[in-house]
């Protein structure tokens, strides 16, 4: 999957013209991939370590996956909890301008994520609020990478850490 890191996104501001403003429903959608990809490291036994902005590469077809994890031996599932819950603040402090309910969820979720867990952080992304059913995400990305060559993942042995196939968004 080609596509743009979260972060380079998020420096660039609200995206207007040909894309969308970005807004709660699509915090809501990227916060929603990386906790099942967090999830699914989890189970496996093992952690990211660098959960962040950084970290999320948003495709040009509006999925959400996480770049390699850290090759860092001390990370710990605490440490992706708060990277969760930093990465949730973020998406609500750049996304929700003028949308106090659903910042307020958005940020909630990393609060969750930090007491109770991913999965209660994920119900609530999921229940919280009447999100939009598609996102803006793909057409954001494919305006910001314009001609500029996309990230490529790398290919890791062990596979790279990707949500579920991402929710259906409509580009």
């Amino acid at each position: 999957m080609n596509g743009v890191v979260l972060e380079r996104m998020l420096a660039r501001g609200p995206v207007r013209g040909a894309a969308p403003t970005l807004d709660a429903g699509d915090a809501a959608v990227v916060l929603r991939a990386v906790a099942r990809a967090l999830l699914t490291r989890h189970a496996d036994g093992t952690t990211h370590g660098a959960v962040g902005p950084a970290a999320v590469v948003i495709g040009r077809d509006g999925g959400v996956t996480l770049r390699e994890p850290s090759l860092r031996p001390t990370a710990s599932t605490a440490q992706d909890l708060q990277g969760f819950a930093r990465l949730a603040r973020t998406l609500a402090a750049s996304w929700t301008v003028g949308d106090p309910t659903r910042r307020g969820l958005i940020e909630r979720s990393g609060s969750a994520a930090l007491t109770a867990g991913l999965a209660e952080a994920l119900e609530m992304l999921r229940l919280g609020a009447p999100w939009s059913d598609s996102s803006r995400l793909g057409n954001a990305a494919a305006e910001i990478a314009g001609p500029v060559q996309p990230v490529p993942l790398p290919e890791s042995r062990s596979g790279a850490t990707q949500a579920e196939p991402p929710e259906r968004i409509s580009a």
